[in-house]
């Protein structure tokens, strides 16, 4: 099912219907726009030039310019997600309403048209099969090439998109030249083998492009997609000594592209993860940065050779650059604490979740998403090498007391974002139990016991949560528990309590 902005043209219309089934309720009656900054607790970022999206914990929030001052800020509330792509005026999200699936949302920036793309066509093709536990169907990554979106799907391969009409196909890797359309794309598609457990060397969990080719990152296994003839080749990763792929990235230069990967290996207490670069025409390998990271590390690329790495473990930022594209990277002096804590008193114990790098004609624009606003500069380079404080852009609004409004930052639990932190307030000093159940309302786990909490009037942040203490990595008992929906419940010892829903996808 689709559900189309009337304002779309109406031949786009009925590709949209033609392709996925009848037109549903005008987007903006469902989601009516806002020009607020929606919340204070950001926790992914996208954009281009000086565009920039923000997904918060209540809400989608966007700007047309962040060069403007003040800036204006448009939106949709009750929306979460976790992959979000701009490119060349468009937006592409994988988000999830408040009730209903995962959606494939289309935003165009220019005409402020925007369309909704519902996955339910996967959960439809595989109810049939009792692996409701194992297999995982949601758009992950996407990256616009040749003016085509294409989409890291979950256990459901390599999504084409066409902005221009909506034309899908499903390209699962290794198969050469077989592409699936919505309607053809069923279990007996897939070999029996992967139907009774998802291939992880097929598995696409992050996609990147360079000129010409996709390149797809599976838990096992790298590959080149061409779109061209719809060729896949594996590329020779037996050097690494690695345990699984977790992202990837790309640079290009003449003929050459140069692929970052970031890889985990799990050892038999915790997992160790490094960042490596693939030159496409020498096919060597090249450990990027030295330094090993116990938490799935944030990475973007800037211009000059410059990677920019935050770490969850301390949360902090750091800047590295390359002598040359394929080169070990050397750690720069940027002063990103110092910068942070210069630009607001609230900031001294301030949670960074995500950052952006993009470039705006001669300047270049960096972004960093808090728990408590939005910190950029409008200008990184010159202000890394003149301590220049970030600019800081919140909205003054406390979280409700009294448990009367709760949610998980970010809703759902998956490779990107492996923690979610609990966000509650109390009116009043108290001792709080957070549980884990799942949707049969069955004991999961244990977050805090009765531990003691002091209320959001008495803390800097606003809020009663302790981030280092009150968060779930979807876990129990040493494991990860199965992919699925799962309700917290937030309980005080003076008889208040809470519920909420977070999404559990990953392996």
């Amino acid at each position: 099912m689709i559900r189309v902005n009337n304002a779309l043209p109406a031949l786009l219309g009925l590709l949209l219907v033609s392709l996925m089934g009848s037109a549903g309720p005008i987007l903006a009656e469902v989601y009516p726009p806002t020009n607020e900054i929606i919340s204070n607790d950001i926790y992914l970022l996208a954009g281009g030039s000086d565009t920039l999206w923000m997904l918060t914990s209540k809400g989608l929030n966007y700007t047309n310019s962040i060069t403007d001052s003040p800036i204006v800020w448009s939106g949709f509330k009750n929306v979460n997600g976790y992959a979000i792509n701009f490119s060349r005026g468009m937006l592409l999200g994988c988000l999830q309403p408040v009730s209903g699936p995962n959606d494939l949302w289309l935003f165009r920036h220019q005409t402020n048209n925007y369309s909704i793309i519902e996955l339910k066509y996967q959960t439809a093709l595989f109810d049939s099969l009792d692996t409701t536990s194992t297999f995982a169907f949601y758009g992950i990554d996407a990256v616009l090439l040749d003016n085509a979106f294409w989409v890291a799907c979950m256990d459901g391969g390599l999504l084409k998109l066409d902005p221009s009409g909506f034309v899908a196909a499903i390209f699962y890797p290794g198969k050469d030249t077989t592409a699936y359309s919505f309607t053809s794309f069923t279990p007996a598609s897939l070999a029996p083998d992967t139907l009774k457990k998802p291939d992880r060397a097929k598995r696409v969990i992050a996609v990147a492009a360079d000129s010409l080719l996709v390149w797809a990152a599976c838990e096992k296994g790298l590959w080149r997609f061409s779109p061209k003839d719809t060729a896949w080749t594996k590329i020779n990763d037996s050097t690494l000594f690695f345990s699984e792929y977790v992202d990837v990235k790309t640079r290009s230069r003449a003929d050459t592209a140069f692929v970052y990967a970031t890889i985990s290996r799990i050892g038999t207490k915790d997992t160790t993860y490094m960042l490596y670069v693939y030159n496409s025409k020498t096919a060597h390998w090249t450990r990027v940065i030295q330094d090993n990271f116990t938490t799935l590390p944030v990475i973007q690329l800037g211009a000059r050779g410059y990677i920019y790495v935050l770490n969850p473990a301390n949360n902090e930022i750091k800047a590295y650059r390359q002598p040359a594209p394929d080169s070990v990277a050397v750690a720069q002096s940027a002063n990103f604490r110092e910068r942070i804590l210069k630009a607001g008193s609230d900031l001294v114990n301030v949670s960074i979740n995500d950052i952006h790098y993009a470039i705006h004609a001669a300047d270049t624009i960096f972004a960093v998403a808090t728990d408590v606003g939005l910190l950029y500069s409008k200008n990184e380079h010159r202000d890394e090498a003149d301590n220049t404080p970030f600019i800081y852009e919140n909205r003054m609004v406390l979280l409700t007391p009294g448990l009367e409004k709760t949610y998980a930052i970010p809703g759902i639990i998956n490779n990107y974002h492996p923690e979610a932190i609990f966000a509650y307030n109390l009116v009043k000093d108290d001792r709080v139990t957070i549980d884990i159940f799942d949707y049969n309302n069955d004991f999961v786990t244990r977050i805090i016991d009765n531990a003691p909490r002091l209320a959001g009037s008495h803390r800097t942040s606003g809020r009663s949560t302790v981030p280092q203490y009150d968060k779930w990595d979807g876990t129990a008992r040493g494991r990860v528990v199965s992919p699925g929906v799962y309700i917290y419940r937030i309980k005080t010892k003076n008889g208040k309590q809470a519920f909420g829903k977070i999404i559990v996808a990953k392996n």
